[in-house]
């Protein structure tokens, strides 16, 4: 629930405060209180965006490296892995990612940007592991409703476009 998770948002921020890490983007008490603002909101309209209930990812922050060729190297952070089985036997891979900012227009040019960069998340899978994603995800948190996520296929084509465009 919201209010069984909302705490570790205050535990994180003192634990980085004691760490010392990335104070430069805290800054001053005031920063590290509006940052714990935003983080808890965030938080709240999450549990109002997907129900973590009713899936169990197969790994959270995961970093990627891939080399594709020609000198070629990618690297990336993907916020949550998914592993979905259907009723048939079928297994499919979702990548999501999650974004606090307002949600693009579904022709916008940085919905294609955003998306751009799980293609790429794919791609380092497969190259990696052998992984056949299918599904690409970016779940907008700001607003708190489940229509603010926003999907793609991710199939054997996308990944194969992709290639070509990282190589260019």
């Amino acid at each position: 629930t919201p209010e069984s998770v909302v705490p570790f948002v205050d535990v994180e921020l003192a634990r980085m405060r004691e760490a010392g890490e990335e104070l430069h983007l805290i800054g001053t008490d005031d920063g590290m209180k509006a940052i714990g603002d935003v983080a808890r909101q965030m938080v709240v309209n999450w549990f109002s965006v997907e129900r973590p209930n009713n899936f169990e990812p197969i790994g959270r922050e995961i970093a990627v490296r891939a080399d594709l060729g020609g000198g070629c190297k990618v690297f990336g952070i993907i916020d949550r892995l998914d592993r979905v089985e259907f009723e048939s036997g079928d297994v499919a891979y979702m990548v999501s990612d999650y974004k606090t900012g307002k949600v693009p227009s579904a022709s916008s040019r940085y919905l294609d940007e955003k998306f751009f960069q799980l293609r790429t998340y794919g791609l380092a899978l497969n190259e990696t592991i052998g992984m056949d994603v299918s599904k690409l995800r970016l779940v907008y948190t700001k607003r708190g409703r489940r229509e603010d996520v926003r999907t793609r296929p991710f199939d054997a084509a996308v990944r194969e476009r992709t290639r070509t465009k990282v190589l260019k």
